[in-house]
């Protein structure tokens, strides 16, 4: 799994002017949440991904697709 940028105590030093700039860009424009990251794990984890090898799951909010 690879995940874009996620809203957490540790990216707050970066400001609201970068927060602003990232969701602008984004191509869902908003900063994921720890919530959007673990419903991707949780499928990861479940039999629903039996069959899911060899690919990287993108939770970027769009971020690659711009």
């Amino acid at each position: 799994m690879s995940g874009g940028s996620v809203d957490s105590w540790s990216r707050r030093p970066l400001g609201a002017f970068r927060t602003d700039v990232e969701e602008r860009i984004a191509a869902l424009h908003r900063i994921g949440t720890p919530v959007d990251v673990a419903g991707a794990v949780l499928y990861l984890a479940s039999s629903a991904a039996a069959l899911v090898t060899g690919h990287t799951l993108l939770v970027d909010g769009g971020w690659t697709a711009r």
